[in-house]
């Protein structure tokens, strides 16, 4: 039975029970009165945003569906802002007034015209202030379509002047997020790097132009020579297929079809009629064989040069069906770049107008760079795999290959393995996490991005052959409508080059077009004083040696073997760069067109060396031996000669054995495609030397993913690098993206720039002598792995240098360095113990944001001991850690203001430092 309850009880309990609401009724409103101001924030701000972007791009419309749990994640992220691990940099542009209004006006324009033409381009002066740093820059809009300058989000390129680097980049762009399908690109382009493919760096920046907010921008890294140097490759050409005449005859088509004919109550089957008729247009021209390479960077303000002429000739060689893509084409990166497209659907990345290349000067092979991801892009034909889609037709063409295909078939199984992995997934779900963060100022609510649909790709990846890859014999397969457009007003159909040889000048006609063309009329015409006059008449006179009327067949298959580029000698007649082509052409079901044309330069030959067919080496060379696999050479043991560059061909190793000695005449060297095995013993040394000292010979160069270098007991003597136009690797003993184990090897008398020289590779090296290099001893670059028992002496350069590596090193002599004993630079991880540094002139100097750890170690007889500094405008400061160190110098140390020297745990102080007195 209840206790009674006295009143007075019972009233404290009405009045507890009244406070008690009475305080809930009061508070219920500030509760929700803060609920409603942190709800409505965000959602202002993204409802703005959401209706600038979806005018521009309504393919966006998925990043704006919500959930109870996409809410909570988004107003997470839209208040972890004020963090700073997550808040984006903020950079501030200025323009003077009138700049800016040139800007504005110069968007106008383009946004009335539809498109950005090359006139909205001009570069404006700026100034580019982060963090109260001040840089001179220029500016320019960006971008081909009106996305990139419609709403308050222009796209803008930027260029960084006098050296200033922002984040180690000197040129880079500036655009919406939408328009490159948000946080996808970006994981994209990591993706793409972790399997060694090159990738802009993209990141996310706030933008104030002119103390104007303008919000959240993808910030891309330009094609210049740091997205080479930040990924382990040497500086060479980086190219763009130019696609200009495909833009301009989109804009035509748009421009007669959309403000000509069509209205707002044009009917549903018009519509139709005039998107098959574009489609129509965009497939006629749409052909990677008639765009030329176009350099970015220095190399494309030069007339000439040696690389990029290499380039241009090898690009010509393959489009005139005189190389197999396997000759010119990097098939590991290439394959490895298409697997990847497929996994994440990425049409756009693969199609050949957006493809971007990087010609390798050491390798003489082109690159893929991972460009424009754009998931939104849907393909205009239906097909099972991107690389598969017709509009891909270049992919196509290499995969079409067979050992393009080979190779896919070894790749796909260890590439799945890795995709469907839990590691890969984490990887991916904390770059996705990070670049969501960066973009939650201005779209709190972006969905995750979908990273099970890659890992569902590998059925549909795995089974495929060389035949699924068959270019298909016609992609025209029906003519746009011929009454459509004026032929006259579309780009020309036939580009032109021109050049001179032996033989004298002469001209090459290229069809531009998927449907055969018939050049009726040709003459050439000199502008002078900006006035065009004829030299020859037009109907007139022809060029001499012209076959009129002459036919060029479609664009949409490969030239035969035997095609010779209609070559058109001039007969002593040569063309000057200012001078222009008349032509008449006929196409038949679409009239007749009249362009003036300017040809361009022909590249000048270059001729790098293939490989040699197994057949030819066993004939030629009867020590060689070939065994039951069809797919080992082993080499005979006794002294022999080579008189010439030898090319294994790839999938083929080579086996040397003890007591093998080879001889090389002066232009002889060693290319390796395959594994190399060199088997020497201690009493029994495998010799490589040179047949007249004081020529010297090439050397050994081994390349390809995953190959083995594996030299045991050898000498090597002599060597002067590979020094041939086009392709140039000016090291004695090379190793690029391969397994290197070296091991009681003596090398000596080498006049490379480098003896030895390991590119992206992995090493283990002990027991190893260089002596008497003219230039460097040992040059190692992007690898990683561990070096001991290393006796390094007289060298004109460094004995050894690091870039961008993470190594150990023990147990080691190093001695008469004409410059740096140990060069660590370019954000390397070098662990050093137990080392003898003497008769140099720098003992160990470290830059550009690399890290020593140094220890047990004796410098002596040296000018300066230590040295920590920043080199590259790119990069930063350097830390040197040193315990347990001997240091006799005539300067104990040099140190710059920012890097840093701790010496048994007491850090050193700043001295006087100029760059200009060591470089």
């Amino acid at each position: 039975m209840s206790p009674a309850i006295c009143p007075s009880m019972r009233k404290n309990s009405h009045f507890s029970e009244f406070r008690i609401g009475t305080v809930t009724r009061w508070l219920i409103f500030p509760v929700i009165a803060v609920l409603a101001i942190l709800l409505i924030l965000p959602f202002v701000h993204w409802h703005q945003q959401k209706n600038t972007r979806l005018s521009v791009r309504p393919d966006t419309q998925h990043a704006d569906t919500v959930s109870p749990r996409r809410i909570l994640s988004g107003l997470r992220a839209y208040y972890q802002l004020n963090d700073r691990e997550h808040r984006p940099a903020t950079l501030h542009l200025s323009l003077d007034e009138l700049d800016l209004t040139t800007l504005t006006a110069r968007r106008d324009d383009a946004l009335s015209q539809g498109w950005i033409t090359s006139k909205h381009k001009q570069q404006l002066p700026a100034v580019l202030d982060v963090n109260g740093r001040r840089m001179n820059a220029s500016v320019r809009l960006r971008g081909n379509q009106p996305d990139h300058v419609s709403g308050e989000k222009w796209s803008l390129k930027v260029y960084l002047k006098q050296g200033a680097r922002f984040n180690g980049m000197r040129r880079f762009s500036l655009q919406a997020p939408y328009t490159r399908s948000f946080q996808s690109e970006a994981i994209i382009a990591d993706a793409m790097r972790s399997v060694g493919v090159l990738a802009p760096r993209i990141d996310y920046v706030d933008l104030v132009i002119n103390d104007k907010k303008v919000g959240i921008m993808q910030l891309t890294e330009a094609f210049d020579t740091p997205l080479l140097e930040s990924q382990g490759r040497r500086f060479g050409p980086l190219l763009q297929l130019d696609d200009a005449h495909t833009w301009e005859m989109v804009r035509t088509t748009e421009r007669h079809t959309r403000n000509g004919s069509r209205n707002d109550n044009q009917q549903r089957d018009d519509q139709r009629r005039e998107l098959v008729n574009e489609r129509a247009w965009w497939s006629l021209f749409s052909n990677w064989r008639s765009a030329t390479p176009k350099a970015y960077g220095k190399y494309g303000k030069r007339k000439k040069g040696e690389d990029l002429n290499a380039a241009l000739s090898q690009w010509m060689a393959f489009t005139s069906n005189q190389v197999s893509p396997s000759d010119i084409f990097d098939i590991d990166a290439f394959v490895d770049f298409y697997i990847m497209c497929e996994y994440f659907t990425a049409h756009n990345l693969a199609q050949w107008m957006n493809a971007r290349l990087h010609y390798n000067t050491l390798t003489a092979r082109f690159e893929p760079i991972a460009y424009d991801a754009d998931l939104h892009f849907k393909p205009m034909h239906d097909a099972p795999l991107t690389c598969l889609n017709p509009r891909n037709n270049l992919a196509r063409t290499l995969m079409h290959d067979p050992v393009f295909a080979r190779q896919w078939a070894n790749r796909i199984g260890a590439l799945d393995a890795m995709v469907t992995s839990d590691k890969f997934a984490d990887f991916i779900n904390a770059r996705d996490a990070y670049y969501r963060q960066k973009l939650a100022a201005d779209y709190p609510w972006l969905p995750s991005f979908d990273f099970s649909r890659a890992q569902r790709q590998c059925r549909r990846l795995c089974g495929l052959g060389s035949d699924d890859f068959a270019p298909p014999s016609i992609v025209q397969s029906k003519l746009p409508d011929p009454g459509s457009i004026p032929l006259n007003e579309l780009p020309a159909f036939v580009k032109a080059y021109a050049g001179e040889d032996e033989n004298g000048s002469f001209l090459t006609l290229h069809n531009r077009i998927h449907s055969n063309v018939v050049v009726s009329h040709l003459a050439y015409e000199n502008r002078i004083n900006e006035q065009i006059v004829p030299l020859i008449g037009r109907g007139e006179t022809d060029l001499p040696g012209t076959r009129l009327p002459l036919t060029l067949g479609s664009g949409s298959v490969a030239p035969p073997a035997d095609y010779t580029a209609n070559r058109i000698d001039l007969a002593g007649t040569a063309l000057t760069d200012e001078d222009r082509l008349s032509l008449q052409i006929e196409i038949d079901g679409l009239g007749t067109q009249q362009p003036i044309v300017q040809p361009l330069p022909w590249p000048q030959p270059v001729t790098i060396p293939g490989p040699t067919p197994v057949e030819n080496l066993l004939q030629r060379y009867a020590f060689l031996t070939l065994d039951e696999t069809g797919k080992v050479l082993r080499v005979a043991a006794g002294r022999w000669q080579l008189d010439d560059l030898v090319v294994i061909p790839r999938g083929i190793a080579l086996i040397i054995n003890a007591g093998t000695q080879l001889l090389f005449t002066p232009n002889a060297g060693l290319v390796l495609n395959g594994d190399l095995t060199v088997r020497g013993e201690a009493a029994a040394p495998v010799i490589f030397d040179a047949t007249e000292q004081t020529s010297g010979w090439r050397g050994i160069f081994s390349h390809g993913a995953g190959n083995q270098l594996s030299v045991k007991h050898a000498t090597i003597n002599a060597t002067r690098g590979f020094e041939i136009p086009g392709w140039r690797q000016p090291a004695g003993l090379f190793s690029y993206r391969t397994n290197v184990v070296l091991e009681n090897v003596a090398i000596s008398n080498s006049c490379a720039d480098d003896a030895i020289n390991l590119i992206r590779s992995t090493i283990d090296i002990k027991d190893v002598q260089v002596t008497n290099s003219c230039k460097d001893a040992i040059d190692i670059d992007a690898s990683t792995g561990t070096l001991s028992d290393l006796n390094l002496q007289q060298s004109g350069g460094d004995l050894l240098d690091f870039s961008d590596s993470a190594v150990t090193l023990g147990d080691s002599v190093f001695s008469g360095a004409g410059d740096k004993a140990i060069s660590v630079g370019e954000a390397s991880d070098v662990e050093i113990s137990d080392v003898t540094i003497t008769d140099s002139v720098i003992g160990l100097a470290a830059k550009d944001f690399s890290e020593v750890k140094i220890t047990r170690t004796d410098i002596a007889s040296v000018d300066i001991g230590l040295m920590a500094f920043q080199k590259k405008a790119e990069y930063g400061p350097a830390t040197v850690a040193g315990s347990d160190l001997n240091i006799t110098a005539a300067q104990q140390y040099v140190l710059e203001q920012r890097s840093r020297i701790a010496l048994d745990g007491r850090e050193l102080t700043v001295t006087p430092f100029d760059l200009t007195d060591f470089y």
